[in-house]
């Protein structure tokens, strides 16, 4: 496996779309069939997006069915997308991206490639009058031991789970929560302690309502944040945790910290089709995501609980939902 990172300024090319933009080209994979068991690696980029352009870093040689794990943290709202080389001859005009997410500070995902090719993760910022700074991490990781008993689906819901469990422990002091795919004879999601049960009858049920792949991740996924959120408020002795509306309101305050405002999109959009009677609470979802003082609201409650290592990075990043004075205060308060 070979990682080759080249940094071109600009590039000329035979179409218009290419004039301006900033190239990141990166090589993940240059694997030999003899090759037995996992092959694995990982690539960091520092960058910035100017202002009203966007910008492609493109994944060379992907292998079909090796699982993409993306991490992104930005200084601001941009869009983050995940195209396939010939999607991108179409950018912006793309039907079905692979990943698509508004973030104001971080977007993380865990894709498999549909098939061999290149790729492209573009940082777009052409509503953004000013230029976007960002950190990138991709780590490619591809199975050749043979066995697909799992089948590439339910592998990437594995490292799905465990990218949301890792990514909440960052964020909060206390013991990790652990998310499981099982059989549970339940259409919903079920948390039992520090464990959150991600059942296979309700992900059948949600596969047999949508199509759209990234509509079925991105509705899933906010039914996992809201039991991790209900998991977080019973250990946090959070007073009425078991109001459905505290915990819609909490799982969203969690997506859009971390960067998953197409999961509560996905929410406002698709709630109404999965249970029709709850429109109203289809409203409520939709004005918590126009409103950016919701984030902020839970900032006091949130930050005496968050890991000192998660406060150094938000202090540094500088999110805009976040307190630099609460933030300084707890710092200081843990020295």
């Amino acid at each position: 496996m070979l990682f080759v990172i080249k940094k071109l300024s600009s590039l000329k090319h035979r179409t218009s779309f290419w004039l301006g933009i900033f190239l990141i080209w990166v090589l993940l994979f240059h694997l030999q069939a003899a090759i037995a068991g996992a092959v694995e690696k990982s690539v960091e980029v520092n960058s910035k997006v100017p202002p009203h352009r966007w910008s492609a870093i493109q994944l060379s040689n992907v292998n079909q069915g090796a699982t993409l794990e993306v991490k992104l943290y930005l200084d601001g709202q941009a869009t983050v997308i995940l195209v396939s080389e010939s999607q991108l001859k179409n950018y912006p005009n793309v039907a079905r991206p692979l990943f698509r997410t508004v973030t104001r500070s971080r977007a993380m995902f865990s894709i498999v490639a549909p098939r061999s090719g290149n790729y492209f993760l573009i940082v777009d910022n052409r509503k953004g009058a000013t230029k976007r700074k960002y950190s990138l991490s991709i780590t490619a990781r591809l199975d050749l031991s043979g066995n697909r008993s799992l089948g590439a689906g339910r592998l990437t819901g594995h490292n799905s789970l465990k990218l949301l469990s890792q990514a909440i422990q960052k964020a909060f002091e206390g013991d990790p929560l652990k998310f499981k795919l099982t059989t549970c004879e339940s259409s919903n999601t079920i948390t039992r302690g520090v464990t959150i049960y991600l059942c296979q009858e309700y992900l059948k049920r949600i596969n047999e309502r949508f199509k759209e792949k990234q509509d079925i991740n991105a509705i899933v996924l906010y039914e996992l944040m809201k039991e991790a959120g209900y998991a977080l408020l019973r250990r946090w002795h959070y007073p009425l945790i078991n109001s459905p509306k505290v915990k819609d309101e909490f799982a969203t305050t969690l997506l859009l910290m971390f960067g998953r405002e197409d999961a509560v999109e996905a929410q406002v959009k698709y709630s109404t089709v999965l249970e029709p009677e709850k429109e109203e609470r289809s409203e409520t979802i939709k004005k918590w995501l126009d409103d950016p003082r919701l984030v902020k609201k839970w900032q006091p409650y949130l930050i005496p609980k968050m890991q000192t290592s998660y406060l150094r990075f938000l202090k540094k990043e500088r999110p805009s939902w976040a307190s630099r004075k609460l933030i300084n205060r707890e710092l200081i308060r843990r020295q």
